[in-house]
């Protein structure tokens, strides 16, 4: 290493150099995306009908003649998270009451 690089790398101080290290692991880590289209972007509503029709499908449970769905029905059936037999009830629930945005049920 030349004296003139050792002298500018001795400059740098360890504020700096951690957060070269910080921007390199998170370069290394982290992959980056970019969109090139520039045209406005927008996400249709979904059919309602087509909806119910899923909602349907995947709901087990009636109450008042309301159907519902349990948090298995939505995790396990619909989301297809946890297939197989090896599952633990108690996770299947805990991520069904997170995603449960109404909580009824």
């Amino acid at each position: 290493m030349s004296r003139n690089m050792a002298s500018a790398i001795g400059d740098v101080t360890f504020e700096d150099k951690a957060g070269m290290l910080k921007l390199l692991l998170f370069d290394y880590v982290f992959s980056r995306a970019s969109c090139q289209y520039e045209g406005a972007q927008y996400t249709r509503r979904a059919d309602p009908e087509k909806l119910e029709e899923i909602f349907k499908k995947y709901a087990s449970v009636e109450k008042n003649g309301e159907l519902f769905m349990t948090p298995e029905d939505f995790v396990r059936r619909f989301l297809g998270i946890y297939q197989g037999e090896n599952y633990n009830p108690k996770t299947v629930k805990l991520l069904g009451s997170i995603l449960d945005t109404s909580k009824d049920g």
